[in-house]
């Protein structure tokens, strides 16, 4: 097991960086993140999928959204309280199926050969598109950035805010195939004002993760 670095640090300095991504998935993926319209009501004890043999849920969860596209390998799934409003808390599991891109899927590699560590301003900017719609923006706001060994697995949490949602996430990104090039991302999403109360049951799901 690695260090574990899930507790808040003090608000860094970032560099901007334009990050190209497939921008029809990646406003999909937006899209998704702060829709809440269309919703199920399934259990949500637990999922597998993509590089995830089973993730426990937490207690009292349910199930919500879920889409897939046959073509490009992108699925997305919702899961959030019961209960839940339209500004509750949710976990979201993402495989966005396209490649991330020869250079950032190499330094991704890279990232995950190394040691658990927090991640310093160049390795942020390296990971380009890797980061999606989590680069340092006006829109978003890093954190914090680290590796940590997940079960057997060294992962990445980015954690942050979308400041015109004023919305905070922490995520965690997987390298699913041991390329670096295709990811498979699990987000816990609140508003800020929510976020603490339920961050701690999200991380305990996340490194519940047992790994195909």
């Amino acid at each position: 097991m690695g260090q574990d670095f899930s507790l808040h640090s003090d608000h860094g300095s970032f560099s901007d960086q334009s990050v190209q991504t497939a921008s029809t998935e990646t406003s999909a993926w937006i899209s998704e993140l702060f829709d809440t319209s269309a919703r199920g009501g399934s259990s949500g004890k637990s999922f597998s999928g993509g590089a995830i043999a089973n993730i426990d849920l937490p207690a009292n969860w349910t199930s919500g959204r879920h889409s897939e596209n046959p073509t490009t390998g992108r699925k997305y799934d919702e899961f959030f309280p019961k209960g839940a409003s339209d500004t509750s808390p949710r976990i979201q599991i993402y495989e966005r199926g396209l490649d991330v891109g020869a250079t950032a899927a190499a330094n991704f590699s890279k990232l995950l050969g190394a040691p658990d560590h927090r991640l310093d301003d160049n390795e942020l900017k390296s990971l380009g598109s890797v980061l999606d719609n989590k680069t340092r923006s006006s829109e978003f706001r890093i954190d914090q950035g680290w590796t940590e060994t997940v079960n057997g697995k060294r992962v990445l949490f980015v954690e942050g805010e979308f400041l015109e949602d004023h919305k905070r996430s922490l995520s965690m990104i997987v390298d699913r195939d041991g390329t670096g090039a295709h990811t498979q991302e699990l987000t816990y999403i609140a508003p800020s004002s929510k976020y603490d109360g339920k961050r701690s049951e999200a991380l305990n799901s996340f490194k519940s993760i047992s790994w195909r």
